[in-house]
């Protein structure tokens, strides 16, 4: 009950947040900072709302822009519902349940889940993708990434199942049209990211200004190679990617691609977060993931399962053959896969 209060509470002071920032989003932003970190009791709470809040010091920041674009182009309560469950349900009370299971039972949890999902596979094991994502939230898990060549409504029957959990969809963006929207309508915690490729251009923008039309929130998604690590200096590509108005913009490796280039490019994406001249957020997939998790636990760890239900993680760990969701319980994978090196006392902060 303290929990339901307590998010009660939260959700109201965003929504009039909200109606402030329409009116006078500069003022109204700086403030929501400052109260933020007024209560922020925990160290992720604190470290996000200060480099927040850092960001936002320059007065011309590109981040004033987006989040006034973002607060009138997205339906109130699809913005709400995917922030809530992203902030509060996910990086405040999961946070908590984290990182006490984690002192408790010493072993790591990641704040955030990667399903690659292959249709045929989905539908002959929904159950345990069900059962999966139960057990997710009750170790603190309430975000998830899901990837499909073919999102179907079957899949987003099962984001509509969890709705205290923040989804993204990644998809390419054929399968964005006016079906698969009528659908995602009803699903507030939901964020739809188009799959971007130069080749698909013209699906991509007809795709972004469906969405926007809508009212979603939406992303796009880059997989990388060495080459694009030029393209990320060039403003007017970069251009061409803010033109479709996305509120993030996602970057994960050509699985070729050595790790010293994955860490040079993560330079490159980190810089431009930095510079506050553009009105989107650049995200690795992978990197930024684990450094989140290392803030909300110490122990940064990054994973997700492959269509056949198999764990795999950033580190490429040769894992053992009991990470099959299909079969096993998530926490007794978890402990396989992300044993604490050094046990130590966690922080129980919120």
């Amino acid at each position: 009950m303290k929990q339901k209060i307590g998010r009660v509470l939260v959700e109201t002071a965003v929504r009039r947040t909200i109606k402030d920032i329409q009116q006078d989003p500069e003022r109204s932003i700086r403030n929501l900072i400052d109260m933020a970190l007024n209560f922020a009791a925990g160290r992720f709470q604190q470290q996000f709302f200060e480099a927040t809040r850092q960001a936002l010091s320059r007065e011309d920041s590109a981040y004033y822009r987006l989040v006034t674009d973002v607060v009138n182009s997205v339906e109130t309560d699809r913005l709400v519902t995917f922030g809530m469950n992203l902030g509060y349900n996910g990086c405040t009370r999961g946070a908590r349940i984290i990182r006490s299971i984690e002192a408790e039972e010493g072993f790591n949890i990641p704040w955030c889940l990667s399903l690659d999902i292959d249709q045929e596979t989905f539908l002959s094991h929904t159950s345990a993708y069900k059962r999966l994502i139960r057990q997710g939230e009750e170790l603190g898990i309430h975000t998830w990434q899901l990837h499909t060549a073919n999102p179907s409504e079957q899949l987003l029957n099962l984001v509509a199942a969890f709705p205290d959990s923040a989804f993204v969809l990644f998809c390419p963006p054929g399968y964005i049209k006016k079906e698969l929207l009528a659908r995602a309508a009803h699903i507030p915690n939901l964020m739809i990211t188009c799959i971007y490729s130069e080749k698909e251009q013209a699906e991509c923008e007809r795709a972004c200004r469906e969405l926007r039309a809508g009212g979603f929130l939406y992303g796009l998604h880059l997989v990388y190679q060495k080459k694009e690590e030029a393209s990320l200096k060039d403003d007017h590509y970069l251009a061409g990617l803010l033109n479709l108005h996305p509120a993030f913009v996602f970057f994960s490796p050509d699985p070729s691609l050595p790790a010293p280039d994955r860490q040079r490019f993560y330079s490159v994406i980190k810089a431009l977060r930095l510079s506050q001249d553009y009105a989107a957020i650049f995200l690795e997939l992978h990197l930024d993931n684990q450094k989140i998790d290392s803030i909300i636990s110490q122990d940064g760890c990054s994973g997700g399962f492959t269509a056949q239900g198999r764990l795999y993680t950033l580190e490429e760990k040769n894992l053992s053959s009991d990470t099959c969701f299909f079969d096993h319980n998530l926490k007794s994978i978890l402990k396989t896969a992300f044993p604490k090196e050094i046990k130590r006392e966690l922080s129980q902060d919120s």
